[in-house]
């Protein structure tokens, strides 16, 4: 079995019985299939194919994850892989923006992740660092989708301890004038998340999982469409 026959397989252990959760699961065979095409461009490196791999391991992983999770009614830990799955996604975009590719990507690959705010270089000479930050607004500015930048900074209250996280352990209701409190949490997580905020985190891993297996794709292409993207240049 090779690679993806074996991470594919994996995932027929993980069952969502909602029919959403079965399409956020047909996004992992949809970007082994984007994954398997870049493999056979012979345009494209081995670090790049390295590079995918992991991009693709990440993507299968949080999908997983996220499936879980919100299976045991832990939403509060599901919400965090969102986040995370926000990272993969800015990651396989930096590749995209920042050249000479080969070398971004072995910096991301090899290097050490103290060194992440390494400089870069606009075409007028204007430095700036490499985070994730400056690639939510990149992303916005060279994509059609413009709430990224909203995306990740939801999302990361979930993974840092904030009044989001305290929000859904303990549900506040006041009925009338006096104040109901109601303790929501239980050996599984947080179990009384509100409605509105669940269909947001899997509407979210799935707009996330859509921009993946779409820059994915590109990959498949000749490399003068694959660059259009080139607006930064490493400093040597």
């Amino acid at each position: 079995m090779n690679y993806i026959g074996f991470v594919m397989s994996s995932f027929k252990k993980y069952s969502f019985q909602d029919s959403k959760g079965i399409e956020l699961k047909a996004k992992s065979e949809e970007l082994s299939k984007a994954q398997l095409t870049a493999f056979t461009n012979g345009n494209i490196s081995t670090e790049r194919n390295m590079f995918n791999v992991a991009i693709s391991n990440m993507f299968y992983s949080n999908i997983a994850a996220f499936i879980t999770l919100s299976e045991k009614g832990n939403f509060l830990a599901a919400n965090a892989v969102v986040r995370m799955h926000i990272d993969c996604l800015l990651k396989l975009f930096s590749s995209f923006i920042i050249s000479p590719e080969e070398d971004w990507i072995k910096f991301m690959l090899f290097s050490d992740s103290s060194q992440d705010n390494k400089k870069i270089k606009y075409t007028n000479g204007k430095k700036t660092d490499i985070n994730y930050k400056f690639l939510y607004q990149q992303f916005e500015k060279h994509t059609k989708n413009k709430n990224i930048e909203a995306l990740y900074k939801y999302f990361c209250k979930y993974v840092h301890m904030t009044e989001a996280q305290f929000r859904q352990c303990i549900a506040f209701k006041a009925p009338f004038k006096e104040a109901e409190w109601r303790a929501c949490t239980n050996i599984n997580g947080i179990q009384d998340m509100f409605e509105n905020d669940v269909k947001y985190s899997y509407n979210a891993m799935l707009q996330i999982s859509n921009e993946i297996i779409a820059f994915m794709k590109l990959l498949k292409l000749p490399e003068k469409y694959r660059t259009i993207y080139k607006k930064f240049s490493l400093i040597s």
